[in-house]
């Protein structure tokens, strides 16, 4: 298993409604038929709390079966009209200077 993870800030002029709701109707569906391969894709949206609020709204989580599966998404990644695609959506909703996106490992405590 490879998990992919990142924060992303919505854009300033979206409410998160909007932001969540172009996020899952939109972006979702686009990922999904472009980049095969991903066993679990999940959202973590920021909710207003007693804690101080985060520099970002949404935390993805992205788990590959394997390291070969994440390879072949990279290599999909190469195609300029898959990245056009992808980032002329991403401009839709996400504020793209705060993006961050890592490799994790994940340790689950028992």
């Amino acid at each position: 298993m490879v998990k992919v993870m990142g924060a992303f800030c919505k854009r300033a002029d979206l409410t998160p409604q909007q932001f969540r709701d172009y996020y899952e109707k939109h972006h979702v569906p686009l990922i999904r038929s472009l980049l095969p391969g991903m066993t679990s894709y999940k959202r973590n949206y920021v909710q207003a709390g007693g804690w101080p609020a985060p520099p970002f709204d949404v935390i993805t989580e992205i788990v590959y079966e394997s390291p070969e599966a994440l390879a072949r998404s990279r290599e999909i990644m190469t195609d300029p009209e898959v990245v056009k695609r992808i980032q002329d959506d991403e401009h839709k909703f996400i504020d793209r200077r705060s993006a961050i996106t890592y490799i994790v490992d994940e340790v689950a405590s028992e």
